[in-house]
């Protein structure tokens, strides 16, 4: 209720085109396609076929067109790019990066962390990690919890997100193993439910519900 006299102020629903070519059976032909002319925004993580250039959404910055390339692995992902871009007009591939089972998640995640080893010190960021794996940062925590279960790795630091790794530790008993496998299994069936929505949910209320 206003007080009279006070003036009525109508606030514009926000409005986003949204395109959706999550069937297209040749995506990065139509990715090349809309980049003709165009500074697209693309949303990419794990590991792009080539030709495919983009950023996670933590590197993406404002523009009138965003391509979600990839398949979010969760919906913090979704508005992180949204409110970096502020769209008016989203394009949907939504390509299946392919790391929402144990094996190619862990072998992905160790490759990573061998490079971790060699090239930076050991010191890495779980944001880094989850956004090469396209996965959430808990389940990359589980991933590396696992890696530490087997004698794999060694977490000799973990401040917020930033991770200092070490070569191969002393293995953990077989329970602990087993229960580490079992609670990253869980966690990548949550990422595998959420992608799997963002693949075949209606085109307009998928994005109009997480719009701010």
């Amino acid at each position: 209720m206003t007080s009279a006299g006070a003036p009525v102020v109508e606030v514009a629903p926000i409005t986003v085109e949204t395109i959706d070519l999550r069937q297209s059976p040749q995506p990065a032909t139509e990715l090349t396609v809309l980049r003709r002319g165009k500074a697209l925004a693309v949303f990419v993580e794990g590991v792009p076929p080539e030709g495919v250039d983009g950023r996670p959404a933590s590197a993406l910055h404002r523009g009138t067109d965003l391509v979600f390339w990839s398949a979010p692995p969760a919906p913090a992902r979704v508005r992180a790019a949204l409110d970096a871009v502020q769209p008016e007009r989203v394009i949907l591939f939504a390509v299946d990066p392919g790391f929402d089972k144990p094996g190619p998640f862990l072998r992905r995640l160790a490759g990573l962390v061998k490079h971790v080893l060699a090239a930076q010190g050991g010191r890495t960021t779980v944001v880094a990690l989850a956004e090469a794996t396209s996965q959430r940062e808990p389940v990359v925590q589980l991933g590396l919890r696992w890696l530490a279960a087997r004698g794999d790795i060694t977490v000799v630091e973990r401040e917020g997100s930033e991770l200092l790794l070490a070569q191969p530790g002393a293995p953990a008993s077989e329970e602990e193993r087993t229960v580490a496998a079992a609670r990253l299994a869980a966690a990548l069936e949550e990422t595998a439910a959420f992608r799997a929505y963002f693949r075949t949910a209606d085109k307009d209320a998928l994005i109009r519900g997480y719009l701010a």
